[in-house]
């Protein structure tokens, strides 16, 4: 008995020991835990240290947050919870793995056009452009800026603080003096030119913009007030393929294509309002109020056409094209010939447009289809337009154009006319339609 109770007490013994052990190793910082603290930042600045950071149990940690030039703090997110604009932080005590993370914005600058990749600011736009890398953002603040400036082989974006607000578009002016095209885009460009006012440019191509052998975005701009002695009052490309959206292009005067002037090119255009240009001369020659479209195939779609004058094409001019025009508003516009549009020696796609109250002096009120142009026309209402032969649609007798549908039962693709004055069409060789002396509500699109 004497010697199990013995040997007994030497296992306590030893237990007690083992206890004691681990309890002094684990004081003494033999086996310590480590957690990790998990540091980020988005564009604008930097946190210092980054990345995933290894602290022992109990110790402390600070990181400081360094913003770019141009850019400020704009929050510091510790475990998902804002602490702020805040230049440092400060762990301690840490027990457990954290996260914290520093967002920057555009700090207030001494510049006016800053680069918002780079932070850095300049005195003017063309000196942004300049510098510029492909890819970079350069937002202008609102201001009047008198430049004439220059894109050449970049894929950038420029545009106004808010190019979605018509106010900000109104006040970030860009002013050409008078002396050549306000914005020229060239050597296969692929820039983004977004919310401004583009007005007073005076060149022999492109008043408002020139675009050459590029491919440019030219979104929410106002384009006024340009003027072109030859070719493209607001807008003029030539072997290029931009896209052209949601721009108002109003009181530009060129001797062909007051609004746009397109050569050469396969543009997208949508969504735009082109609106009151005047040719500078009436004279047979000058055509194409609102847009010129030669040896193009551009798509021209969602766009108001209203208030242009010209001695051909009041609204819209077509030479040697194979444009889809679709789903336009032409309207009130005024012509010799072709009050609405003029087709020469072209063979468009018109369909799904409403081409109402334009006027010519001549033939074809809404549409003059001449020279050798066969067209196909569908689907689109055509009323209240005027001219002294073809109110609604003159076709000279060396066009072949398919007018409305094919047979009596292809009603999806007959127009509707109505309320066209003297005639709804010339010559009357197209059954194929809803031909309407008035127009009633059910004539209505």
């Amino acid at each position: 008995m004497k010697r199990i109770l013995k040997e007994n007490k030497k296992c306590y013994i030893l237990l007690f020991l083992i206890i004691i052990s681990t309890f002094l190793i684990s004081c003494n910082g033999v086996a310590p835990t480590d957690y990790t603290i998990t540091a980020t930042t988005g564009a604008g600045g930097s946190i210092n240290p980054s990345g995933a950071i290894m602290v022992s149990d109990g110790g402390s940690q600070t990181f400081t947050i360094i913003p770019n030039e141009g850019y400020q703090v704009d929050d510091v997110l510790v475990d998902g919870i804002s602490e702020g604009s805040i230049a440092t932080y400060t762990f301690i005590n840490i027990d457990q793995d954290h996260t914290i993370q520093a967002t920057f914005v555009l700090g207030v600058s001494v510049y006016k056009v800053n680069n918002v990749d780079t932070g850095i600011g300049y005195d003017t736009i063309q000196a942004a452009i300049n510098a510029a890398l492909s890819g970079e953002t350069i937002i202008v603040s609102p201001g009047t800026y008198y430049e004439n400036i220059i894109f050449n082989n970049k894929n950038i974006a420029v545009r106004s603080s808010n190019p979605s607000d018509s106010d900000i578009v109104a006040a970030t002016i860009i002013d050409g003096g008078e002396s050549g095209s306000v914005v020229i885009i060239t050597g296969e460009d692929t820039s983004t030119l977004q919310g401004f006012t583009i007005q007073n440019g005076n060149t022999a191509f492109g008043g408002g913009i020139r675009v050459e052998n590029s491919s440019p975005v030219i979104e929410n701009n106002t384009i006024t007030d340009n003027m072109s002695e030859f070719r493209g009052g607001g807008i003029y490309t030539y072997q290029s393929s931009p896209t052209i959206t949601d721009n108002t292009i109003s009181y530009n005067a060129a001797g062909y294509g007051g609004g746009i002037y397109i050569s050469s090119s396969n543009p997208t255009i949508t969504g735009n309002t082109i609106a009151d240009n005047i040719i500078t001369d009436n004279t047979a020659s000058y055509d194409g109020g609102g847009i010129y479209m030669d040896g193009s195939s551009p798509i021209f779609t969602g766009n108001t056409v209203t208030g242009n004058t010209a001695s051909g094409g009041g609204g819209i001019f077509l030479v040697d094209n194979h444009p889809f025009i679709t789903g336009n508003t032409i309207t009130g516009n005024i012509a010799g010939y072709g009050g609405g549009i003029t087709l020469y020696a072209s063979y468009p796609f018109i369909t799904g447009n409403t081409i109402d109250n334009n006027t010519a002096s001549s033939e074809g009120g809404g549409i003059a289809v001449t020279v050798y142009s066969d067209p196909v026309i569908t689907d689109n209402y055509i009323h209240h337009n005027v001219a002294d032969n073809g109110g609604g649609i003159f076709v000279d007798n060396t066009c072949s154009p398919a007018i409305g549908g094919t047979s009596s039962s292809d009603q999806e693709k007959f127009n509707t006319f109505c309320g066209n004055s003297t005639d709804q069409i010339v010559p009357d060789d197209y059954p194929n339609n809803f031909i309407f002396g008035i127009c009633f509500l059910f004539t209505s699109p």
